[in-house]
C-alpha cells in the first residue's frame, strides 16, 4: 500500500552538511527588506526566545545535539528527524560555530537564524520560474499526473510549498484526519460513502495552518474521482484527504497563474506588465490581499512588523520634501523603480496608479503610501 509520507523527499544528513558549508561561504545579496528585517530589533528578539526555548538547562550556550535539533526544525525537516551521528552533529555545530570552542553562543544562534531566513528567501527565488506560460503548463501537468493516480502521489511535486508538504505529512494531520473520519463513521449507520466524506474533507483541507478554499462542487469532484468501490475505510481516508488538499493547492497556483501570470517579469514586456497591473488594480481592490496569502510566511510576518510601517514613513518623508502630507504621480516614479526592481514607469502610469493607491484623487497620503510600498514589493514575488 501507498503511504504519502513515502513520497516526501528523504534528507541526507551529510549532503544538507555539505551544502550548509558551501552556503555559509558565499555572500548573498539580499533585498534592503530582508536585511532589514533579520537586523532589526524584532527579529533579535524571535532569535532570544529561540535560544531560550533550546537551552532548557540555562547553561548559556547550545551543545552539538541542540544545535542539530534546533537547525533541522529551522530547516522545515520534517518530524521525526533523520537520526544523526556525533561526527554529523559536530560538523553541522562547526557551520556556525565561528569561535570553534565547541558550543553556540547567543550571537552565534541569532546569526544561525539570520542565515535560515536568507537561505529560505534564496530558494524562494530560486525556485520561482520566470516565464507564467511554462509555470501554468507545468502546475497542469502535475495535475494530470496526480488526478491519473491519485492513490500514488508520486511526482515531484514542485509547486507544493513545503509549509504545506510539512502540515501533510505531520502526525498531528493525520490524527485530525483519524478523528473526524470517527466521528462521522459513529453518525452513519453503515460504511462510508464517497459522498458522506466530501464536507468532512472540505472541513479539513479549509483548517489552518496550510488552508485551501475549493468550492464544495470541486471538493466533491475529487473525491469522485478516488478510485474504487465507493466505500472509504479508515486507512483510506488520510490518503483522500491529502490528494484533495494537494490537488486543490495545485489548482489553486493554477488559476492564480491564469489571473497574475501576466504580471511577472520579462525583459520584452515591462511596460507592458504595468498596464496590465493597473488594470488589474482597478477591476479588484482584493488583490493585494490575495497575493499577500500567497507569500512566504517571513514575507507576511514582515509586513505586520511595526519596523515596516516605520520603514514606509521614513521613505514616505524622503520623498514628501515639501511636507506637503501626500506624494503627487511624479514623485512615485522614483520609489516605484526602487520597490519593483528598476521597473520603468510612464507619467501617465504614475498618473493612474495615484488614482488607485489615493483615495481623494490628488495623491498618495502616509497611510495610502504603506500598501501603496506593499504592493510593488509583493510584485517583486510574482
Amino acid at each position: 500500500s501507498f503511504s504519502f509520507d513515502s513520497a516526501m523527499p528523504k534528507v541526507c544528513i551529510d549532503e544538507l552538511i555539505s551544502n550548509l558549508e558551501a552556503q555559509t561561504t558565499q555572500q548573498a545579496q539580499l533585498p534592503d527588506a530582508v536585511t532589514d528585517y533579520i537586523n532589526s530589533a524584532d527579529f533579535q528578539a524571535l532569535c532570544e526566545k529561540n535560544f531560550a526555548d533550546v537551552d532548557v538547562e540555562r547553561r548559556g550556550t547550545l551543545n552539538q545535539i541542540e544545535v542539530t535539533g534546533a537547525l533541522l526544525t529551522l530547516l522545515k525537516v520534517p518530524s521525526p528527524h533523520p537520526e544523526t551521528t556525533e561526527p554529523q552533529q559536530r560538523r553541522l555545530l562547526a557551520v556556525f560555530d565561528k569561535d570553534k570552542d565547541g558550543v553556540l553562543s547567543r550571537s552565534e544562534f541569532s546569526d544561525m537564524l539570520r542565515f535560515v531566513v536568507a537561505r529560505g528567501y534564496l530558494q524562494d527565488v530560486q525556485q520561482r520560474p520566470v516565464d507564467a506560460t511554462s509555470r501554468r503548463e507545468q502546475l497542469q501537468q502535475q495535475l494530470d499526473v496526480l488526478h491519473s493516480s491519485p492513490c500514488a502521489i508520486v511526482t515531484p511535486l514542485t509547486f507544493l510549498s513545503e509549509e504545506i508538504a510539512v502540515h501533510l505529512a505531520s502526525p498531528s494531520f493525520g490524527d485530525r484526519c483519524d478523528c473526524q473520519f470517527d466521528a462521522a463513521a459513529s453518525v452513519a449507520s453503515g460504511d462510508l460513502k464517497r459522498g458522506d466524506v466530501v464536507d468532512v474533507v472540505a472541513s479539513l483541507i479549509t483548517a489552518p495552518p496550510a488552508p485551501v478554499w475549493p468550492s464544495r462542487a470541486r471538493v466533491e469532484a475529487l473525491v469522485s474521482n478516488w478510485p474504487g468501490s465507493g466505500v472509504i475505510d479508515r486507512s483510506q481516508f488520510r490518503e483522500l484527504v491529502r490528494y484533495v488538499a494537494i490537488a486543490a493547492h495545485l489548482e489553486a497556483a493554477r488559476d492564480r497563474e491564469d489571473r497574475y501570470g501576466c504580471l511577472r517579469l520579462s525583459a520584452r514586456d515591462r511596460n507592458l506588465r504595468v498596464d496590465d497591473m493597473i488594470a488589474m488594480l482597478t477591476e479588484d481592490a482584493r488583490l493585494l490581499e490575495d497575493l499577500v496569502a500567497h507569500l512566504p510566511s517571513w514575507m507576511r510576518s514582515l509586513f505586520g512588523r511595526a519596523e515596516f510601517a516605520d520603514l514606509c514613513a521614513r521613505s514616505f518623508d524622503e520623498l514628501d520634501t515639501h511636507a506637503a502630507g501626500v506624494l503627487e504621480p511624479a514623485q512615485l516614479s522614483v520609489v516605484i523603480t526602487e520597490l519593483s526592481d528598476g521597473l520603468p514607469v510612464t507619467a501617465e502610469q504614475c498618473r493612474r496608479l495615484a488614482e488607485v493607491y489615493g483615495a481623494k484623487n490628488r495623491g498618495v497620503t502616509r497611510e495610502e503610501y504603506v500598501e501603496f510600498a506593499k504592493f510593488f514589493m509583493v510584485m517583486t514575488f510574482f
